[in-house]
């Protein structure tokens, strides 16, 4: 599934990120990589808002249709 089909609340694992060189680039300096396990506090109009690490990090929903997560487990494990 893609982040942008994630409810509020959730927590997922960030499986892929889909896109060029460029794309790539700009998700990985916002500290975005495969692995990283998020969570998705906002994912109405405007931006998705996910916490990583503490850190808020806004992404347009253009951006949410090209990063692939994974629901993380009930027992917290990724």
């Amino acid at each position: 599934m893609f982040i942008i089909d994630v409810p509020e609340g959730s927590e997922v694992v960030i499986k892929e990120i889909i896109g060029g060189k460029g794309f790539i680039s700009k998700i990985l300096s916002l500290g975005i990589r495969s692995g990283d396990k998020v969570k998705v506090i906002q994912n109405r109009k405007g931006p998705i808002i996910i916490v990583k690490d503490s850190i808020k990090i806004a992404l347009g929903h253009g951006t949410g249709k090209k990063i692939i997560v994974e629901e993380c487990n009930k027992s917290g494990e990724d």
